[in-house]
């Protein structure tokens, strides 16, 4: 029941919605806005970062017209050179269907690539592929691991997922300051959803904690985002 509640109310176990992936786009390589084409220059001279910028250009419409299918080609060039983004950038496109057939293992493909090189967004989509068995076998523990190394970097929706495993004790050992942890770090994230969406899912654990414990939940997480979320108790692989 407590992981319904958890998913009813942040909408936990979904990938990066389209305002977390511009957020993602807001790159600063080698392209600005403002020279479109010197940034068309350096993509056709095999930049992989400028061509995944330029793919961000289409693909948002921010300073070039929105062509979904430019951003695409851009993106494929950059991945074949490494480019974290771009390969994160295909992954989602298999796994929406958006411009090619939707292909759940193909988007695993790409977000694992991705996911590889410490890229938060792809490791927390890599983790919602693992915790739905959508392109590869599901596994909860190897989900909570990807979530895991996401938090760790900070990013909300990873918090969001690592702290409803706790709560669950699905991939991982049920723990509900843990829980209480990762959701109250994702609370003051300007990131990723609605805060309240997400303040709601911390506060379904309060049953299950005293005030002397909520409290020192609290200053356990100062401490963790103070340190860079370097100093938040987690194991380290």
């Amino acid at each position: 029941m407590l992981r319904c509640c958890l998913v009813l109310a942040v909408g936990a176990l979904t990938l990066l919605g389209s305002a977390a992936r511009l957020q993602a786009q807001q790159v600063t390589a080698d392209c600005q806005i403002e020279d479109v084409m010197a940034c068309i220059s350096q993509a056709e001279a095999g930049d992989p970062h400028a061509q995944y910028s330029l793919g961000g250009m289409y693909d948002a419409g921010r300073g070039a017209r929105q062509d979904h299918t430019e951003a695409e080609r851009w993106y494929r060039l950059a991945a074949a050179q490494g480019n974290a983004g771009a390969q994160r950038e295909l992954g989602w496109r298999y796994a929406s269907g958006l411009g090619v057939d939707k292909d759940d293992e193909e988007a695993v493909r790409w977000f694992r690539q991705a996911a590889t090189q410490g890229d938060a967004a792809a490791q927390v989509s890599l983790g919602v592929m693992y915790d739905t068995g959508r392109g590869v076998a599901q596994s909860s523990a190897e989900a909570v691991r990807w979530y895991r190394l996401a938090a760790v970097q900070g990013n909300a929706a990873a918090q969001v997922n690592l702290g409803t495993s706790y709560a669950t004790g699905e991939g991982v050992r049920r723990d509900y300051s843990r829980a209480y942890l990762w959701l109250s770090l994702a609370v003051d994230s300007s990131e990723f959803g609605d805060r309240a969406d997400r303040l709601k899912a911390r506060d379904a654990l309060t049953p299950h904690l005293s005030s002397t414990q909520r409290a020192r939940v609290q200053t356990q997480a100062r401490r963790c985002k103070a340190s860079g979320f370097k100093d938040c108790g987690e194991p380290t692989r």
